[in-house]
């Protein structure tokens, strides 16, 4: 009898620790699923954010991801950077070789330490072919270690406020984690295709969400640009079913993953990975959700991989809306503000602004430290006793919500859309509209000329 308690104890002991383990995953797996078969995946970018610094380039196997066959540092110092790369491109051949090597002869797995280490790490791989295709499917990834730190500091001046954004539009609250794979929390972030912000929106993209004009760009809004992310990702969740399918459009396009899923005939995501292979689905597409996870992961044991974080205060802040335009340089001389202080509190004010050769525009949602004025109303009111008489007098509103988005306008122009329909092709559509196909993609921030039903491009301005 005493034996049998002994083992009913353990039983439910055992169960408990298995139950207290997997509350304790992040995400959540039930909308964050991760698939046995993905977890190299998601192993691969945990290093990468955890482990290698920016200054190692990693050399690896894009098929088996996994697989890393070397790790090469180079100098922090930015001049000497293209010398370290082509060492770095010299090591890439060699490994190379040595893979073709053994390719052509496996026995050749003595001739050198790179052969007997290349040799064991495919060991348990039978494919005849495996040193080949390892050869072919090379890749560098740099480390982000030393970058996805900082996103953590940085990160916590805003994670309140998204937070709650995420709620408020429907959508897990996880998916605010989402920047630091973007932009590591950058609000000032532009990438090589112009992607700009800490969710790295293309501003053709982000016109039907956000104002994007020569006054404000509010892809460095990083409050309105995640709402403008949340309405995007709800929408990808209506048209695709499930959370890594949604996620992996976000960098894929919502385009893109309706082909792939029209393609394969599934919008499981592991279906898509494994069966789709359009020209345009690559390593990045493949990997974003993975690189999701692990951000998710390292985040929650940041103590674990970067010890004590001195984390970022919230930006506190009272906002007001602007019923009329308002000068730059008074603004600065009567709060007491520099124009690095203006920028902190907002973003999205463009550089004519922020040097006040154009004023900060009529219906733009100001933000200033917040209590330094009692009355923002007041003090508005009393700043404009330094501008111009206008015919009306403005009525402000104070505030201290984050605006919600809405689409792009302005007092000169909206953009023009249309909706595909079945049949549409982007040259037939720019031949209805007098315009070229280039135009159209500029227009929408895409790089292909894949459209389906039911989508809406901009293809003008009313």
């Amino acid at each position: 009898m005493r034996r049998f308690f002994l083992l009913l104890f353990l039983l439910l002991y055992s169960s408990a620790i298995r139950a207290a383990e997997t509350t304790d995953v992040f995400p959540d797996p039930s909308r964050f699923p991760l698939p046995e078969a993905y977890k190299p995946n998601v192993e691969f970018w945990t290093r990468v954010y955890g482990e290698f610094h920016d200054n190692q380039m990693v050399i690896h196997d894009a098929r088996n991801i996994n697989i890393i066959l070397d790790v090469v540092e180079v100098p922090e110092d930015n001049l000497l950077r293209s010398a370290a790369h082509l060492n770095v491109k010299h090591r890439l051949e060699e490994i190379r070789k040595v893979l073709l090597e053994l390719q052509a002869d496996p026995t050749a797995y003595n001739k050198s330490a790179d052969h007997r280490k290349f040799y064991d790490l495919y060991k348990d791989i039978h494919d005849p072919n495996k040193f080949r295709n390892a050869a072919e499917n090379l890749r560098i990834q740099q480390g982000i270690r030393d970058r996805f730190e900082n996103g953590l500091v940085q990160m916590t001046r805003y994670l309140d406020e998204i937070k709650k954004v995420m709620v408020d539009e429907g959508v897990p609250e996880e998916i605010a984690y989402l920047p630091l794979v973007e932009s590591s929390f950058n609000n000032q972030s532009v990438s090589k295709t112009r992607a700009a912000g800490i969710w790295q929106f293309m501003s053709g993209t982000a016109r039907f969400y956000m104002n994007v004009n020569r006054d404000v760009d509010e892809r460095l809004d990083p409050y309105i640009s995640s709402r403008a992310a949340a309405k995007y990702l709800k929408r990808s969740y209506t048209m695709f079913g499930n959370w890594p399918v949604a996620i992996m459009s976000y960098n894929h396009g919502q385009q893109g993953i309706y082909k792939a899923i029209q393609t394969v005939g599934s919008s499981e995501f592991m279906d898509i990975l494994n069966n789709y292979d359009g020209r345009l689905f690559g390593f990045a597409s493949r990997n974003f959700y993975g690189e999701f996870l692990a951000a998710c992961r390292v985040m929650h044991d940041a103590d674990k991989y970067f010890g004590s974080l001195n984390y970022g205060k919230p930006l506190l802040f009272d906002s007001i809306k602007l019923s009329q335009s308002l000068s730059t340089s008074l603004l600065l001389e009567h709060a007491d503000l520099t124009k690095e202080e203006l920028r902190t509190y907002n973003p999205a004010l463009q550089s004519n602004v922020l040097f006040s050769r154009r004023a900060i525009p009529a219906g733009y949602t100001l933000r200033l430290p917040q209590g330094r004025f009692p009355n923002l109303v007041d003090f508005i009111a009393k700043l404009r006793t330094n501008e111009p008489v206008h015919s009306k007098p403005p009525v402000e509103v104070a505030s201290n919500t984050i605006p919600k988005t809405k689409k792009a306008t302005s007092a000169a122009a909206t953009p023009a859309t249309y909706v595909v329909r079945h049949g549409d092709t982007l040259f037939g559509i720019s031949k209805k509209f007098d315009l070229s196909v280039a135009e159209i993609r500029k227009l929408n921030g895409m790089n292909h000329s894949h459209i389906f039903p039911g989508q809406k491009l901009v293809i003008g301005r009313n």
